[in-house]
Order: structure tokens, then sequence, then C-alpha cells
């Protein structure tokens, strides 16, 4: 399938991200413990020094912001590969090649993106979403600027995010806009640990001062631009997770032998391993298609939705079928199994609930077989 998505370079573009993934950012996950939320920064930094000199850093930024200028099928790809590995579903490569920076920012023509998105890059410290609803947050003008307040619950990288993008209520207008923020001592941020090993953040803005030029437009438009990019990258990075899964489940099929005979034998082992390698291309085969309609401006939100809710889905089947060959050990911390069923649980609610995808999914399918009033 591959040769039909991707082209000479891009393939060596993923064969250097997993001999990367391989060689360098395993030994290190290693020496860190398997119920660890954070992982701790001399890590970070030796891997990103490493990254740089490949030249992977910052790949998804704007050249002349200092990144590689990827376009989103190409982030899927190297996210897919960038995932595969203990920590990978929440930190794909232990953050080497820095945080992503959205990039409907590249469209816009706000004074600040020179000011602080630059140095966000430079930083590798990306930028938190706050887009859960314009009604958490709202902004009065004020002067030449806004004053801004409002919170939003469970917001992930908002203790070291460079910057924000909340999405707010303009006052005394039905409208929302989308607003760029610098990520200071007026965005306070108190922690919270969710699902053991992902820690998120509440945070709470009261008469932030943000310039006028903060504003990048209107909100749901843009949100609903966000939420696409955001759905197909977390498609991307639970489908590294579910083809590790699929990788130790039957390794260690092999190996493990019950009453005289090994586990590759068995018919209901075969017959997991085989509908995960079923489930596994499928979902790479949307997931990909959609990355590529993305890139070429053609995908619609539904297609992008259907791959956000057919990827985390099938991963946390693959890894519940992965965890049943392993028997007792699947849920030990000896192997990631354990990890990745919790984490992937948090994805089914993570952008878009899956609930909801389905409801509109189906509501828009029901309206095909809707005759026009005009013939009712």
């Amino acid at each position: 399938m591959e040769n039909l998505f991707l082209t000479d370079e891009q393939k060596m573009m993923r064969d250097t991200v997993r001999r990367f993934i391989q060689n360098d950012v395993i030994p290190i996950e290693q020496k860190i413990g398997a119920l660890a939320a954070e992982v701790p920064d001399e890590y970070i930094v030796s891997l990103q020094q490493k990254a740089k000199q490949m030249g992977f850093w910052q790949m998804w930024a704007l050249p002349e912001w200092g990144g590689g200028g990827l376009d989103i099928f190409s982030r899927t790809v190297v996210m897919e590969e960038a995932s595969r590995h203990r920590f990978g579903l929440m930190c794909p490569a232990l953050n080497a090649f820095g945080k992503e920076i959205p990039s409907i920012l590249t469209k816009s023509d706000s004074s600040l993106i020179g000011k602080i998105i630059q140095p966000a890059v430079h930083s590798g410290a990306g930028c938190f979403l706050a887009v859960d609803g314009g009604s958490n947050f709202i902004a009065k003008k004020e002067g030449n600027g806004w004053a801004i307040s409002g919170s939003q619950r469970f917001v992930a990288n908002a203790n070291k995010a460079a910057v924000g993008l909340i999405s707010v209520k303009i006052d005394g207008s039905e409208d929302t806009g989308l607003f760029l923020l610098e990520n200071n001592k007026g965005i306070k941020s108190e922690p919270t640990v969710v699902m053991r090993t992902i820690r998120l953040f509440n945070i709470s803005l009261e008469d932030y001062k943000a310039p006028i030029d903060s504003y990048l437009g209107k909100g749901k438009e843009m949100v609903r631009e966000l939420l696409q990019e955001g759905q197909i990258l977390l498609a991307a990075r639970c489908l590294g997770i579910a083809q590790e899964a699929l990788r130790l489940g039957a390794e260690y099929a092999t190996q493990r032998e019950t009453f005289g005979k090994l586990l590759e034998k068995r018919e209901a082992i075969q017959d997991m391993v085989a509908d995960s390698m079923v489930a596994l291309e499928s979902c790479r085969l949307l997931t990909w298609a959609t990355a590529k309609k993305l890139s070429l401006g053609e995908a619609s939100a539904e297609e992008v939705a259907m791959a956000k809710l057919n990827a985390t889905e099938t991963a946390f089947r693959i890894v519940d079928q992965s965890i049943q060959i392993h028997g007792g050990m699947g849920i030990t911390q000896e192997v990631a199994l354990e990890r990745w069923y919790r984490e992937l649980r948090l994805t089914r609610l993570e952008l878009v609930p899956s609930e909801v995808i389905r409801q509109r999914l189906a509501f828009s399918n029901f309206q095909k077989y809707h005759a026009p009033k005009s013939m009712q």
C-alpha cells in the first residue's frame, strides 16, 4: 500500500524516524519509570540535539520559521512512526522533534507571529489549545487591546507551551473569536493527572491583557480547521500504537508455550492476530487517504472525523487483543500494553467524542434520503 501513497523521499524520512525511535528514543525511555507522567527535561534536550543534527527539528513549522515545512500527509506518516514506543501516544518521540505549532497560524498576518510564534518554534515548547466551546472565555475591548477572562479544564501542555490558542466569546456579540496568547503569568494553570500517567491542566484567566492583534479571526471556522488537523494527527498516533501492539502480540505468540504448544499454533490466537492485521491495514488506508486529501484541501469534516473515530477505536481493540494473547503478562508494567490501554480510552473523548462523531455522520447520511420539501 505504501507505494500508492509514499514518495521515495517520504519513505526515507519514515525509515529515518523509525531508526531514531529504535536506536535513540527507546533506550532513553527504558530509563524512565513505566508510570511516569512526564519525561525529564535532560532526556528531552539530549534527543532534541540529535534531532536538530538530523534536520528533523520542527518538521511541521514553516521553513522561514526554522522548520521543515511538511504538509499534513507527510506529518501523518512521521507521527505514526514517532508514536511507536511506550510513551508514544501522548509524547511522540519523547518530544525530540519539538511540540507542534498548529498550521493555521501560518495563514495569519498578525504581528504577534514574529514576536512569539517564531520563538516558540525555536524553543520547541509548542502551543496549548483551549477551544472547547467559546463560552468558557469572554473578551472585552479595553483601550487598544482586549481583557480576557474565563477558564477551561483538561488542557494539555498548558504548563510548558510558549503560546496558546483559545476560543473566546466576544462581549456584546454572538460571535466567537480565536485568540493567540503568550503563555505568561497571566494564565494560571493547575495540574491534574488522569488515567494515572497523563498530565492535564485546568487553566484560568482573569482580565488577561492581550494586544488588539491577538484576535486571529472568527472562532467557529478556525476551530473547525484546528480540529481537523488535530484529529488526523491523533489518528496517526493511534496507528503507531496499534502497529506496536500487533507486533508485541505476534512476537509473544511465537515464543510463549502453553500445555506443550506454542500460542501461534492455536486457532484462537491466529484469529486475533489475523483480525488485528486486517483492522490495522484498513485503518491505515482510511487515515492516509484522508490525510492526503486534507493536504490537497479536499477532505471534508466528515471524512476526517471518520478517520479519527476509526483509528481510536481500532487501536483500542488491537491493544485489547494483544493483552489477551499475553494473558497475565499483558497487564503488568513490564509490557507497554497496559499503559496504551488506559491512554487510548482518553482518545475516544479527545477533540470530538466518538458519540458526537457518530451522531453527525448518521445525521448527514439520513439527510441524503429526505425528499426536498418541494417534492413532498
